[in-house]
């Protein structure tokens, strides 16, 4: 799940838009959701897979930031 969230995310960086989410992943995310952890595990890995935490990356792509360059990198 992690790796095709990762395609996606480059695919939107790269303005090259994937197609919707396929069967297997759909499984993957029903057990992420299903897992006892706390609420904010559950919203962190939505967020990430949704590309809508404030990453740089993501921040300039939105012309938000001055560069996609990591801070502590």
């Amino acid at each position: 799940m992690l790796v095709a969230t990762r395609q996606r995310r480059e695919a939107l960086l790269e303005s090259n838009a994937g197609s919707s989410s396929s069967i297997a992943e759909q499984g993957a995310w029903k057990s992420l959701w299903k897992m006892k952890v706390l609420g904010k595990i559950h919203m962190f890995m939505w967020r990430l897979a949704k590309q809508s935490l404030p990453t740089n990356d993501v921040r300039a792509h939105r012309h938000m930031a001055d560069s996609a360059r990591c801070g502590l990198c």
